[in-house]
């Protein structure tokens, strides 16, 4: 068996939760950006919060996937978590639209419901919404709500395959093969991964730009699986 580049981290409810060898590039980039605007050991130790916070938000969303896999019945490869995004792998897609909803938005639900918990202990503290990213970064109750609460929203967009995409191929399969739901959904998804690099290369926002990149090269792939191997295992 050739031997995998992969580090399992830890498992959870049965569930391996594993980290691609690419993600270890994301503390070396950010500690350099960091290196070079000169920041204190104070506002570097405050990066390295931000990354944990994002890290553990990311791992709880590909966790409420899984959990709602399994719950309908769908075995788990394992929780794979990168410098992009998480994907919890299924062995198999879900069987039927409305399971593949709930699998689907599971994922944001998770991230709502941390929001909503901070948000309620922000207000019980008396402190505001800032949207500073100095006063986030300085601020545990903040860096989570927001954290959360952008993982809730982004998910939600209607592109393929995020979760809202997922949805979105959830409900054409209902009207439409599923197997031609999902290649209508991940060319619309393609689409709009385009208007993001556009979007990001237009305002100068790199993110964007790669975001834009990922989710294009991501739907190519299910494109792919749909046409060459329709029963393969599939990621949320």
């Amino acid at each position: 068996m050739k031997p995998s580049a992969n580090f399992k981290i830890g498992s959870a409810f049965g569930i391996d939760i594993q980290l691609h060898w690419s993600f270890f590039l994301l503390p070396l980039v950010v500690a350099c950006i960091s290196v070079f605007q000169g920041d204190s050991i104070y506002q570097m130790a405050l990066w390295i919060v931000f990354l944990v916070i994002i890290l553990a938000s990311v791992l709880i969303h590909e966790m409420g996937h899984a959990l709602a896999a399994k719950r309908t019945g769908i075995p788990i490869v394992d929780i794979m978590l990168t410098p992009i995004c998480g994907l919890a792998r299924l062995e198999r897609a879900p069987d039927t639209p409305r399971d593949e909803v709930i699998v689907a938005l599971a994922g944001p639900l998770t991230n709502f419901c941390l929001a909503a918990v901070m948000g309620m202990l922000i207000m019980a503290s008396g402190a505001d919404f800032s949207v500073n990213p100095n006063e986030i970064r300085g601020s545990l109750l903040l860096t989570v709500f927001w954290v959360n609460a952008s993982l809730f929203l982004l998910n939600l967009l209607p592109i393929f395959p995020m979760d809202g995409g997922r949805v979105m191929r959830a409900v054409m399969a209902m009207f439409l093969d599923g197997r031609k739901a999902t290649l209508v959904a991940a060319r619309l998804g393609q689409f709009f991964s385009v208007l993001a690099v556009l979007a990001g290369i237009y305002w100068n926002v790199l993110p964007l730009v790669i975001i834009g990149f990922f989710l294009f090269f991501t739907a190519e792939q299910e494109i792919r699986m749909q046409r060459f191997y329709p029963d393969e295992s599939t990621s949320q």
